[in-house]
């Protein structure tokens, strides 16, 4: 996009959510305004390198904290610069000393999370959420150790030591990137090593955070079908790939249960899952939604499923909306457990739920009986949904309720 940029225009303009607009301004060359996804504006100044013609930008600052005047008569002194045969992206000086890390962040997601890294979303929310809050307003040049250790710190004081393990990471290779953008010369959190926590992962949601999460799911900034797919994992108390590549043959409507084949579990024997009445509505709200195919969450390439991955990111770059901490889809599988323990459920119900097989070796795969504990395994969900609706809530759903899906 490309037009005379104006102050009116500046404090005016915003993007969609998820998206990201840039703006060119046709009366100064090479002046770029940036709106990211999360509304920030900011300036860069595009360029050509004289000889090899190699595409570069240099950040000149955010807006408004930097004006549209200020912004031209930068690119103005960097289009000299380059006239006279120099590069302004060498020059450490430009742009470089008030750059601060909050700003830095969006380049370093932007520029090269995005582009390198499958789990991005996750490095964005870990920056949003536990550094930028923090040393945001400070200059690169002025973040030192201290400050790095100040929120590894506040991280491990509320509870958290595997989070603060993760962000000392997302830090290290943010910095880095800085180095390699020649923001900086050294990086801050050179040698410092945090051990990762010995023992399972064991978090879960508590009460409160159930009521919000659900609450909020609805206008999180994700795709519906990844919405019904994580309330599907916290009514069902099954996992995440499990829900996501469900097939529409799986499931049985009229017997109120999904059966998962062997060959898409992890242990390769066929569970069955008895649907409480919401479970049978998630379903077939889905269903309906999901076109001619064979899954119930298609994906975006044809004949395919959505995927596991796709679903955790979108539930990453929602962590700091829902206002919660260090979640991922298959802590809700484990929130239904510990829901269903609270409820007095023994816990080889709850095994059987979870299609985990018997440490007892002398009982072989093929004796398995898929129907075994079937009626506790209904008795078991329809409790926990009956429990999940009261802690959200929302209004029970009857069998009598529910319309045919077809």
């Amino acid at each position: 996009m490309k037009c005379c940029l104006t102050d009116g225009f500046l404090n005016s303009i915003s993007v969609d959510s998820g998206k990201r607009l840039e703006v060119i301004d046709s009366a100064q060359k090479g002046l770029v305004l940036r709106v990211s996804p999360t509304g920030a504006k900011s300036w860069a100044f595009l360029y050509r390198r004289t000889g090899d013609q190699k595409r570069r930008r240099v950040t000149l600052g955010r807006f408004p904290e930097i004006g549209l005047i200020d912004a031209r008569d930068s690119a103005r002194r960097l289009q000299a610069d380059i006239e006279r045969g120099h590069d302004p992206a060498d020059n450490h000086s430009v742009g470089r000393d008030g750059l601060t890390f909050g700003l830095f962040a969006e380049e370093y997601v932007e520029q090269h999370a995005m582009r390198h890294k499958r789990s991005w979303a996750r490095d964005q929310a870990i920056l949003k959420r536990d550094v930028v809050p923090s040393i945001g307003h400070k200059r690169l040049s002025e973040i030192d150790r201290g400050d790095v250790r100040n929120i590894l710190a506040s991280i491990e004081a509320r509870g958290a030591p595997v989070q603060a393990c993760r962000v000392l990471e997302v830090i290290r290779k943010a910095f880095n990137f800085a180095i390699h953008r020649n923001h900086l010369s050294v990086n801050p959190c050179s040698g410092m090593v945090m051990a990762m926590p010995a023992g399972q992962r064991e978090r879960s949601l508590a009460p409160e955070e159930i009521n919000r999460f659900w609450d909020q799911l609805a206008k999180a900034n994700m795709a519906w079908s990844s919405q019904q797919i994580l309330r599907v994992c916290l009514v069902t108390a099954q996992g995440v790939g499990d829900v996501s590549g469900a097939r529409k043959d799986e499931i049985s409507f009229d017997d109120a249960v999904w059966e998962i084949s062997s060959s898409r579990t992890r242990n390769r024997v066929a569970h069955r899952v008895p649907l409480s009445p919401l479970a049978v509505k998630l379903f077939s709200d889905a269903v309906r939604r999901s076109g001619e195919g064979d899954f119930v969450f298609p994906g975006k390439s044809a004949g395919n499923a959505m995927t596991a991955n796709g679903v955790s990111r979108a539930m990453q770059r929602n962590l700091n909306f829902f206002e919660l901490e260090d979640l991922t889809p298959q802590d809700l599988q484990r929130t239904a457990v510990a829901g269903m323990r609270e409820l007095g459920i023994a816990r080889m119900t709850i095994a059987k739920v979870l299609n985990h097989m018997s440490k007892d070796r002398t009982v072989s795969v093929q004796d398995h009986d898929k129907h075994e504990f079937e009626r506790e395994k209904r008795i078991t969900l329809e409790s926990w949904t009956a429990r999940l609706q009261e802690l959200t809530g929302t209004a029970r759903v009857t069998r009598q309720a529910l319309t045919p899906w077809r």
